[in-house]
C-alpha cells in the first residue's frame, strides 16, 4: 500500500505492517524537521560570524574557504573520536612508513 501526501511531506510505504509497527505522523514529523532545520541554519549563521571574526582583515576568499574546510575535518575528526574510532599505533606506524618516515618504538 502506498501513500502520498502533499509536497513537504514523505511517502510511507508499509507492505506488512509489524505489530510493533510506529505509526508515523506526517505533520508532527515536518515541524519537527522544519524546527531542527531552524536551529542548524542558526547555528551555521553562528558559526559564520564566528570565522569572520577569526580571520584577518586582509582575508581572502580563499580564506574563508581554507579554514571553512580546516574546521569541517575537525568536526569530522571530532566526531569519529566520539564513536571510538581510532586507529591503532600499528596503522599509524603504517602510515608514516608508507610517507618514507621511519618511526622507531
Amino acid at each position: 500500500m502506498e501513500q502520498t501526501v502533499p509536497a513537504g511531506f514523505f511517502t510511507l510505504v508499509a507492505a506488512r505492517p509489524s505489530p510493533d509497527y510506529n505509526v508515523v505522523r506526517p505533520r508532527e514529523d515536518a515541524r519537527r524537521t522544519e524546527r531542527l532545520e531552524t536551529r542548524m541554519a542558526a547555528n551555521l549563521k553562528n558559526e559564520l560570524h564566528s570565522l569572520a571574526d577569526e580571520l584577518p582583515d586582509s582575508a581572502t576568499w580563499e580564506d574563508v574557504i581554507e579554514a571553512a574546510r580546516f574546521r569541517r575535518a575537525v568536526d569530522a575528526g571530532v566526531a569519529a573520536a566520539d564513536r571510538g574510532a581510532f586507529a591503532s599505533d600499528e596503522q599509524v606506524k603504517d602510515a608514516f612508513s608508507r610517507l618514507g618516515v621511519n618511526v622507531e618504538g
